[in-house]
């Protein structure tokens, strides 16, 4: 019954490195590094909503108990970081790196977006064929529906690339920059509470600034972490603990509404920070990790499509079969539509990138 989360513990821990406890991983950010957990995150996210599914259907499955905690945003505000940080470095090593920005990074989301789409279309078609209105049209359109399911991720870092792209080329003081950026991004939290009536769009949004101002001062970050190791790590699972604690006295007074995401902005960068520290002395890169975090975001796009096939369509009961199909359909997806968006978005490279 547990073997899913031994395979999850295997692919997690084969092979993992310790740096020593003197020792660290000074590429602990390299792409390789943040490749190798985005594999992990993504993996993570699928088990976590075939697990809140398994709830939302009245069923425990004991063995998938690791993941039902409230655990998705705080996985995708991994992503949030990574996103943030690799813009910052990008933005600080290439003086050319704003040029085509927007032809470069837009498409790189909207293919894969796109084509996942299509493949949603006909089951969402089938399933909402009675909802099939004008309504369910503009609430997709406005984002309060989705095809694509848990896409609020992916219209929220289109929006963060653009407001990065603006403010950047905009203010040429980088400290000052960042500033805005951190602060367009609160105000966007702010935005989407009132508006969503939603933590999703809010609660984790704050670490791709988090991500930027980590790329800025990365040496003095890395050295600082390094000399206070031992006393950070406990602090920031403490932190951690203590965010999610006060989490649910804001979540009863402020519900929905700005204050309420403070709690959840604050795990949110503990989760991260402590990540981050863990990466210093421990690589996760192995063979497993690495090939899910090529496909990474196309395992965020697909996995809900797998699981509609095999619980609307196909009706699996057998739920360790279950478990099994979605995630072995999400990879070989994929891998599969990610070939493909690559074969798409070199011939986009080669006849319009070329001619800017």
């Amino acid at each position: 019954m547990f073997i899913i989360t031994l395979l999850f513990v295997f692919v997690l821990l084969y092979k993992v490195r310790f740096a020593g406890l003197k020792g660290y991983f000074d590429d602990y950010l390299s792409i390789k590094s943040t490749n190798a957990i985005k594999g992990i995150m993504a993996l993570a996210i699928v088990l976590h909503h075939l697990c809140r599914q398994f709830a939302d259907s009245g069923k425990s499955e004991i063995w998938l108990k690791p993941f039902d905690s409230p655990m998705g945003w705080l996985l995708v505000s991994v992503f949030f970081f990574f996103s943030g940080y690799g813009l910052m470095v990008g933005y600080l090593h290439k003086s050319d790196y704003l040029k085509d920005f927007l032809l470069k990074r837009l498409p790189s989301v909207l293919f894969p977006l796109l084509t996942a789409t299509l493949l949603y279309l006909p089951f969402q078609l089938i399933l909402n064929k009675e909802n099939l209105n004008i309504t369910y049209l503009i609430d997709i359109l406005i984002a309060k529906e989705f095809l694509v399911r848990n896409c609020w991720y992916v219209y929220s870092i289109l929006i963060f690339y653009i407001l990065f792209f603006v403010i950047f080329r905009l203010i040429k003081n980088t400290k000052l920059a960042i500033s805005v950026f951190t602060l367009s991004i609160c105000i966007y939290e702010i935005v989407c509470a009132i508006v969503y009536k939603s933590f999703f769009w809010s609660a984790s949004s704050i670490t791709i600034a988090f991500g930027v101002i980590f790329a800025y001062g990365y040496k003095p970050i890395t050295v600082f972490i390094k000399k206070y190791y031992y006393f950070l790590l406990p602090a920031t699972v403490v932190g951690y603990i203590g965010s999610m604690a006060i989490n649910p006295i804001f979540n009863k007074i402020f519900h929905f509404y700005p204050p309420e995401f403070i709690s959840e902005n604050f795990c949110c960068l503990f989760f991260v920070s402590f990540l981050l520290i863990i990466c210093l002395k421990f690589s996760f890169v192995n063979m497993f990790t690495t090939f899910l975090g090529d496909i990474s975001y196309e395992i965020y796009l697909l996995h809900g499509l797998a699981m509609i096939i095999f619980t609307d369509f196909l009706k699996i009961d057998n739920s360790i079969l279950y478990v099994s199909l979605v995630v072995m359909l999400t990879v070989l997806l994929s891998f599969l539509i990610q070939k493909f968006n690559k074969l798409v978005y070199r011939k986009y490279s080669e006849h319009i990138l070329s001619k800017n």
